[in-house]
């Protein structure tokens, strides 16, 4: 999708509050251009939250933007976990499997991901596998989608990597 301006802006919310903050592309990278949040009580289940977020973007005009929705901290499970493999694949499934040890749900309701952090001799990698309730991301896509917009992609809450290396 075609962007008219040169915005990125990550963009969370919740049924208490609003949040983005905003960066403007530019030669050396990206520059900060301001932050907001916003406070209220908005019910997802009767569209209130899809509609203040609508709403939200319009007023500080951001539909333009390249939006990346930022998955709270308290919404995923991430770990570090030292994995016997470098291979992409073998270290995806690993990720998977290791999911139910992570979080008290079924396989077929999660969705997980991971970063290698580092390879290690041997051919071990230390990696972040992060893991999320798949109900969780398809509500929040499905606001996102209510209120008529489109995000690039799903990104984790810098608080939630900062746990994993805190545990």
């Amino acid at each position: 999708m075609a962007r008219s301006t040169s915005h990125v802006t990550a963009l969370q919310f919740a049924p208490g509050h609003l949040a983005f903050t905003r960066a403007r592309a530019t030669d050396q990278g990206f520059e900060t251009e301001g932050s907001v949040i916003e406070y209220g009580d908005w019910d997802p289940s009767s569209g209130a939250l899809a509609s203040a977020l609508a709403d939200f973007v319009k007023r500080h005009g951001l539909a333009d933007d390249a939006l990346y929705y930022v998955l709270p901290r308290h919404e995923a499970a991430a770990r570090i976990l030292e994995l016997p493999s470098q291979d992409a694949e073998e270290m995806r499934g690993m990720v998977h499997l290791s999911a139910e040890e992570i979080v008290p749900y079924p396989l077929n309701e999660l969705l997980t991901s991971y970063t290698v952090l580092e390879s290690l001799s041997g051919g071990s990698s230390r990696v972040l596998a992060v893991v999320v309730k798949k109900s969780v991301v398809e509500s929040a896509l499905d606001i996102i989608s209510s209120a008529g917009l489109h995000v690039e992609q799903v990104l984790l809450s810098t608080a939630s990597i900062l746990t994993a290396v805190q545990s």
